[in-house]
């Protein structure tokens, strides 16, 4: 029996993939966006920790196993009811996956793969694959069927909601549009009926005379005829230029909501997001957007005006001919057989497309911004050579998804075809017997266009559809995503406290893990005090950098507080606790622009002669032959025309700036001469004399200045000089 899965959206995503569909299986459906929080996915995906520690918290019991594959054959023969249970395999590419097994055959293993969905293997092939761990999930005592991902939809049609008017307009004139078109159709039977052929026949006696009069009569109908074409064209084209103008304007409203939201939850999201997503996975997601504008202002509104034109246009077909009719719906029934039968395959096709574009763009992203590395080691062949194989990989399947979509065409225009001219045949002969007239068939005919066009325009947009519902899942990876913690707590209101809120930074009982992994930190206490400065020291790799981000709350501790004075560092806003705790990067990064807009990117007003006065104490003036023309200086992209020192420079100057009561500087010197440095720190001391200064260094001049200094290693911190 194939398995209702849930596809992966990138690599890092299989194992909650697994686990969404099992729960799906039993009735439970989560969204990927919070699985993915809840197990923490990272870079490396998920360990079967952290799946079984989310199964758990939906109230399911899961465990692990390993063993060999006559252990795997004991325990589901000894199990009774044995539902889907997750594998961890190896792929062909040496990389670590998750699997759903569905079921184990005498020879063969059905499975469901996050990345490929359905699958048939053979038993030897899964041996090779496997690594003999499963995960059990099966519902616990307090299970209960839950259905969130409606929620993720209601941000949707809430747009379409609030663009009702604009919506009501394109389908009002849509509708008239139509009526005019079916109403001409109407206009061409009557002429065909009553001025051709109907009242041309008579007694030979007065034929001719009545010819010439019926000549007359159509003659200048048809001059009247003519001008009512005329004007309905024109109104025709009035309208459609009204139509087209609020698709516009509804486009741009879409468009507009979703890129701001888009962004605006983006730079608002925590560090572990952007830890779990590679970048070109961003950037295409930002790119679906293109697809569910499309659907939202252009083909959803059609399919709703092709949904009515299908209704009007059966009440007169079948009004017009009941034989012809029933034929008409047996085309429309192998329709509905041919979507149902591709829909799945599209929607396949269109998520692993999706993926391999993804792929296509991290990988031009990351060539371009390592150019350096790759042209100084001599890699351009192996990096050549790694993109065509992603390229390849992509153009596959876009070719798979476009044969699926030919097929579907080729198909569907075969049986329109073949279901026209057998309407034409039996119509004739309809027409012959005396069972209709000639206008009812072409009528009939024309008015089939209005019938099978919706129809065939729905089929259209189901493969777009299909993606869309991919679009939708991907972006909202993003929209749906928590942001960090923000508690507006009234501190913000009490200006002494605020004012004293730095005099002390409490670490207490702190400990912190990326995502279930082992803790870097354990259980750490210590207290910066104002009027001090603090050098930590430790391996690569020891902490450090972590250490610094949960005092800047770009990471929350696992367990324990670190606290302002009294105050829980997350009772504190975000924007201010980050405008009064500064951290300079060992990487620092600049933007794209002035050097002047990197300077002040994090202060509301800046007085010209505070800057001067720091940028000269820093040496921003001489590396850059002096003059305060500097602040003009155009920074380029990832600041490749800027030096190492000349970076750092600016990076120090941006912090000094802000005026903070915590300044963190990491490696913030590495690039610098010994005599730019000393002059620096010299200036920081008098600056920040009576602030916080803590510097993570290697340099011994620089941490022999502390008042204390801290080692982190083996994640224990101790104070090594008082």
């Amino acid at each position: 029996m194939r398995m209702n899965g849930v596809k992966q959206h990138n690599k890092q995503d299989c194992g909650i993939a697994c686990l969404a569909t099992i729960f799906k299986y039993y009735g439970v459906n989560i969204s990927m966006v919070e699985l993915r929080e809840e197990a923490k996915v990272d870079q490396n995906g998920s360990n079967i920790l952290s799946l079984i520690e989310t199964a758990k918290k939906y109230n399911f019991e899961a465990d692990a196993f390993k063993g060999n594959y006559v252990d795997l054959l004991d325990f589901m023969n000894s199990s009774t009811n044995v539902g889907p249970f997750i594998a961890h395999v190896i792929t062909k590419n040496l990389e670590a996956h998750y699997i759903v097994i569905n079921k184990v055959e005498a020879n063969r293993v059905s499975i469901f793969d996050p990345g490929d969905g359905n699958k048939i293997i053979s038993v030897e092939e899964f041996k090779e694959l496997w690594t003999g761990y499963i995960i059990t999930v099966f519902p616990g005592m307090n299970f209960n069927k839950i259905n969130n991902n409606k929620k993720s939809k209601v941000k949707y049609y809430k747009l379409i909601i609030e663009n009702r008017n604009k919506v009501f307009v394109i389908l009002t004139v849509s509708i008239i549009m139509a009526f005019f078109s079916i109403f001409t159709s109407f206009v061409y039977r009557k002429i065909i009926d009553e001025f051709i052929i109907g009242k041309s026949l008579g007694s030979s006696g007065i034929q001719i005379d009545g010819f010439r009069e019926q000549f007359n009569l159509l003659f200048n109908s048809m001059n009247r005829l003519f001008i009512l074409f005329l004007l309905v064209t024109l109104v025709n084209i009035i309208f459609n230029l009204i139509k087209n103008f609020f698709i516009l304007k509804l486009s741009l409203n879409i468009d507009k909501y979703l890129i701001s939201n888009f962004f605006n939850k983006l730079v608002k999201l925590p560090l572990s997001f952007f830890y779990s997503i590679d970048t070109g996975e961003i950037v295409s997601r930002f790119q679906d957007i293109t697809d569910i504008r499309m659907l939202l202002s252009s083909s959803g509104i059609s399919m709703i005006i092709n949904s009515l034109l299908l209704v009007v246009a059966s009440l007169i077909l079948i009004n017009i001919n009941v034989q012809l009719f029933l034929l008409t719906m047996v085309m429309v029934i192998l329709y509905l057989v041919i979507i149902f039968l591709y829909k799945n395959s599209i929607r396949t096709e269109s998520i692993n497309l999706k993926k391999n574009y993804t792929e296509v763009i991290s990988q031009i992203k990351e060539s371009s911004d390592g150019i350096i590395t790759i042209k100084s080691t001599s890699s351009e062949e192996k990096k050549i050579s790694k993109f065509s194989k992603i390229l390849s990989d992509f153009l596959k399947s876009n070719y798979r998804l476009g044969k699926l979509q030919v097929t579907l065409n080729v198909k569907v225009d075969a049986i329109d075809t073949i279901g026209t001219l057998l309407i034409l045949w039996i119509g004739s002969n309809l027409v012959i017997s005396g069972v209709m007239t000639l206008g009812d068939l072409i009528l009939f005919e024309m008015l089939l266009t209005y019938f099978m066009s919706p129809i065939k325009s729905i089929i259209a947009i189901v493969p777009q559809f299909q993606q869309v519902i991919v679009s939708i899942d991907r972006i909202n990876d993003v929209l749906d995503a928590n942001t960090e913690f923000n508690n507006q707590n009234v501190i913000k209101c009490k200006d002494k406290l605020i004012e004293n809120l730095f005099y002390t930074i409490s670490i207490e009982n702190v400990s912190f893990a990326y995502g279930y992994r082992n803790n870097i930190l354990d259980n750490i206490n210590f207290q910066f005090t104002r009027g001090k400065s603090f050098g930590i020291v430790g391996d690569s790799g020891s902490g450090k950098s972590t250490f610094i981000k949960l005092l800047t709350a770009l990471e929350v501790p696992t367990s324990g507080e670190i606290k302002c004075n009294t105050v829980d560092i997350k009772d504190v806003p975000l924007d201010y606790l980050r405008k009064k705790i500064i951290y300079v990067s060992q990487d620092t990064f600049l933007f794209k622009g002035s050097i002047q807009s990197n300077l002040t990117i994090g202060c509301d007003e800046v007085k010209q002669e505070e800057l001067d006065i720091i940028c000269y104490e820093c040496g921003l003036f001489d590396m850059f032959g002096g003059g305060e023309s500097i602040y003009d200086f155009i920074v380029g992209e990832n600041a490749q025309n800027l030096s190492g020192g000349q970076k750092q420079r600016i990076a120090i100057v941006r912090a000094l700036i802000m005026k903070p009561s915590v300044l963190i500087l990491d490696e913030a010197f590495s690039q610098l001469d010994a005599y730019s440095t000393n002059k620096i720190m010299n200036y920081i001391s008098d600056v920040m004399n009576e602030k916080i200064v803590i510097h993570i260094s290697h340099n011994k001049n620089l941490l022999e200045k502390c008042d204390e200094i801290l080692s982190i290693n083996g994640g224990s911190l101790v104070s090594i000089k008082n």
